[in-house]
């Protein structure tokens, strides 16, 4: 019993070393307040990737029945394409959080914006139904970050006394604008170029939000190690 005593007993080494603790976070750096014409360009900014996000959402749900008779499907096979949208844009939102989280804000949108215009792209070359619910499907885990940076756009030039005031108040206004709009535009729109013409305000939008983010920068938050299972 005494030998096993003193095996199971710390040594003095052991003794000195001092419990190790948790490291706390890095701090977030200091708010610098922005010049009335820089406020301006974040919220337009945050505006823009709204309005890519919804209108890339709403252009095509508000007009599954014009765009009908281009597939030549039915009304059920048409509700697919929402679907498989809506379906990819959630895992997306929980696997683009955790990439954000841990690899940094700025590669976190640089790499979603540019894979949305890459799948916009692919949207002119989806000339049957199947092809474009496929293309949809990879479309809503590459808009996951859109409304996500908008609303980091829209607190980027707000102080911290006012972020979760005017910030939660704006931060989602294009993505709110997005759906009426999409109304009012999208039957001038199917007349001049059918379901392409829908697709190419989709580019313009998703390259306009490319130049954004790369020429535009955002504060990083701190990066954290996680886990992507642990939230799935």
């Amino acid at each position: 019993m005494t030998s096993q005593a003193s095996e199971l007993a710390p040594t003095p080494a052991q003794a000195a070393e001092p419990a190790s603790q948790p490291s706390a976070p890095p701090a977030m750096p200091p708010f610098v307040p922005k010049s009335p014409l820089v406020a301006a360009v974040y919220i337009f900014s945050s505006l823009v990737l709204g309005l890519t996000q919804g209108l890339g959402l709403n252009l095509i749900t508000a007009n599954l029945q014009g765009l009908q008779a281009s597939f030549g499907a039915t009304q059920s096979e048409m509700g697919w394409l929402a679907a498989a949208y809506f379906a990819t844009n959630l895992a997306g939102t929980i696997l683009m959080f955790k990439v954000r989280t841990q690899f940094g804000l700025r590669r976190f949108a640089e790499i979603g914006i540019a894979a949305y215009v890459l799948v916009v792209i692919a949207h002119l070359f989806a000339h049957d139904l199947q092809s474009a619910i496929v293309v949809r499907a990879i479309m809503g885990i590459a808009a996951a970050p859109l409304s996500t940076l908008g609303f980091y756009y829209m607190l980027e030039w707000l102080p911290p006394q006012k972020k979760m005031s005017i910030g939660i108040c704006f931060g989602m206004l294009g993505s709110t604008l997005a759906l009426p709009l999409a109304r009012v535009i999208s039957p001038e729109l199917l007349q001049l170029g059918d379901w392409t013409g829908l697709y190419a305000v989709e580019l313009g939008l998703a390259l306009i939000s490319l130049a954004v983010v790369f020429l535009v920068p955002l504060t990083h938050p701190p990066r954290v190690k996680v886990s992507i299972a642990t939230t799935l």
